[in-house]
């Protein structure tokens, strides 16, 4: 499976790819110079990838984006012959519904219909906009797709969001 982690600078990409790789992963994380969009350390400017072994055998190729605008032309690039998009919401952000919007709305022509998961991030730092609000972001995108508080920190939360994700790849067949 090929699965490509999404989402704002700081919301946790590189890190939920670090947290559950079963090789090591390729970053591409160099000094944070803007200060702008994050004020985090480093920040990712090409492509996060790592493998995931799940049992039965089998591996799932993890894919992480930039999460700056400028590096917008490589969103497509590797979110083609994608199986899924997990795309994760930092909730401290200034604006993390507007954020939730232009990813579904990006993401969903790659990722077919329902082929998403949301992940919110964060969550710790700010409980709102609650999870309900996601809910009606996403149903007014029209999309119908799990969406799970997550800690990329935490290698079994980042991996049930992705075996949620699985699971909407399999209702799909």
């Amino acid at each position: 499976l090929k699965i490509v982690f999404v989402g704002r600078m700081g919301a946790g990409k590189s890190t939920a790819i670090r947290q559950v790789s079963s090789i090591t992963p390729v970053n591409t994380d160099v000094k944070n110079l803007s200060g702008i969009e994050s004020s985090k350390a480093e920040t990712t400017v090409g492509i996060d990838y790592g493998r995931l072994q799940l049992e039965n055998d089998c591996w799932v190729n993890l894919f992480g984006v930039p999460g700056q605008e400028r590096f917008r032309s490589l969103w497509g690039v590797v979110s083609r012959g994608a199986d899924g998009i997990v795309l994760l919401v930092n909730n401290s952000s200034a604006q993390p519904i507007d954020d939730c919007k232009e990813y579904l709305e990006y993401y969903s022509k790659w990722a077919g219909d329902g082929a998403i998961v949301v992940g919110i991030t964060h969550y710790d730092q700010s409980d709102l906009p609650h999870v309900g609000h996601y809910m009606q972001t996403v149903q007014d995108c029209g999309l119908k797709v799990p969406i799970l508080p997550v800690d990329v920190r935490e290698q079994t939360q980042v991996v049930k969001l992705i075996k949620a994700l699985i699971v909407q790849l399999e209702a799909l067949q």
